[in-house]
């Protein structure tokens, strides 16, 4: 049996918000104000019955796993590692890795880059999810004594990758990089975000097996839920590139594509835009019942990448991945 304040430690370490979202969706009491009462909650949730100790942990884990979250989007033809959960085995202990038979998180986030699990799960669509772990250094200024502050910040990159009889469709979900970490640029010597990100593809597709990882198009996915009607996805914000090829950035306390200017604008030369970033909010009455709420996410084109607040649900994460690729 967790102890409360094992409970605590791992409530603390995820959104309150996502948190009593989940809640919601449990249909449990969930309109905790703080951290203490949200504890109370569930503990008398547990009591009851209402909940099991899995549910919590594993709702935890998910948190973890989606929330505040940049997704970036790949796709590769399916290698002969991923044939079969034999074959993926075979793969896995070449690279001194093995198939867990949960997703779990760690009790103590790694210091240095490592591999945390490797699931096969079969069913209507075969999936592949890796979590990986390290530790960040976060530097704070002190002003008043003249220092600073270094401070441990664990970090989660979860691989999850959807694989059909040819292809491979590939999410990295990361973390945002601390300014203090391990993978550091070629020639500074500095610790890089970009050095960050591209260890964390290129070890996905050394466990996958792939031979490369190629970016999707997030294009024609872009327009869509732009022009899309009845509208799908709220949009207060844009950036396109123009037919002349210059940029221009529209953002809006409502709809930028209610604003007269923006609309003359997209009359005129709209149809030779390339919407290279989008943000706004996923409509719930517009999806089937898969969203409670208005889901924030922001999609960039020439990245292939995908970026959701720290209160995101794994369903939900799961929803917009899912649509923006069937568009």
């Amino acid at each position: 049996m967790i102890s409360e304040d094992e409970l605590r430690t791992l409530l603390a370490s995820v959104s309150q918000r996502a948190f009593k979202h989940w809640l919601k969706t449990q249909e449990v009491p969930h309109t905790a104000t703080n951290l203490d009462d949200l504890l109370r909650q569930i503990v008398r949730s547990l009591e009851k019955g209402r909940l099991t100790e899995p549910q919590v942990t594993n709702a935890i884990r998910e948190i973890e796993e989606s929330g505040g979250k940049r997704v970036f989007l790949r796709r590769a033809e399916r290698p002969n590692s991923l044939k079969n959960t034999g074959v993926f085995e075979k793969h896995l202990e070449s690279l001194d890795l093995a198939v867990s038979a949960t997703e779990s998180r760690p009790h103590v986030a790694s210091r240095e880059p490592s591999v945390v699990y490797v699931t096969w799960r079969a069913g209507s669509t075969l999936r592949v999810r890796i979590r990986f772990s390290e530790t960040h250094k976060a530097a704070e200024i002190d002003y008043a004594q003249n220092r600073v502050i270094n401070t441990d910040v664990a970090k989660v990159v979860v691989a999850v990758a959807d694989i059909d009889n040819h292809d491979v469709h590939v999410q990295v979900r990361m973390d945002s990089a601390e300014r203090i970490h391990s993978h550091l640029d070629s020639d500074s010597g500095a610790p890089s975000e970009v050095r960050y990100e591209d260890y964390y593809l290129d070890r996905t597709r050394e466990i996958l097996g792939c031979n490369n990882l190629e970016l999707e198009d997030l294009g024609r996915a872009a327009r869509i839920l732009v022009e899309i009607t009845p509208r799908i996805f709220e949009l207060p914000s844009e950036k396109v590139r123009t037919g002349a090829n210059s940029w221009q950035k529209y953002s809006s306390r409502g709809d930028v594509r209610d604003d007269p200017a923006r609309k003359a604008a997209a009359a005129a030369d709209g149809k030779k835009w390339v919407f290279e970033d989008i943000q706004g909010y996923w409509v719930p009455e517009r999806s089937r019942k898969r969203l409670q709420r208005r889901l924030f996410m922001q999609l960039k084109r020439r990245r292939a990448m995908l970026r959701f607040l720290a209160d995101c649900l794994e369903d939900e994460a799961d929803y917009a991945v899912s649509t923006v690729r069937s568009l």
